[in-house]
């Protein structure tokens, strides 16, 4: 069972990297962060370039022209390869056990997977 952590970034680097880095100590499941620029000016997209850089299995960085936080997470939907979404805002801390306890509620529901 793979998740996919879908996250908008629009002009957020203030709050990007602890997002970031939040997402990545998860355990308890499979996933990827997706992370979708939303043309950012403030240097969010480069941010969300190095880490697709240092973490390639793990984070993907996309990017495309402002259009809006909707749309941002459609193209998030149609880009991301899990069986789940989790949707984080990105200047969200996720808690170190997020992904466990999500991960525990899908097994229980579907325990075939």
């Amino acid at each position: 069972m793979l998740f996919s952590f879908i996250v908008p970034v629009y002009n957020t680097s203030k709050y990007l990297n602890e997002c970031i880095e939040s997402l990545l100590c998860q355990k308890g499941a499979d996933y990827e962060i997706v992370l979708i620029d939303d043309g950012s000016t403030d240097g969010s997209g480069e941010i969300c370039d190095s880490y697709a850089k240092k973490y390639p299995d793990t984070v993907r960085a996309i990017h495309k022209e402002n259009e809006g936080l909707l749309l941002t997470r459609r193209r998030g939907f149609k880009e991301a390869e899990g069986d789940w979404f989790i949707c984080v805002d990105s200047d969200d801390c996720a808690r170190k056990d997020l992904l466990e306890s999500v991960a525990d509620a899908v097994s229980r529901l579907h325990p075939t997977w």
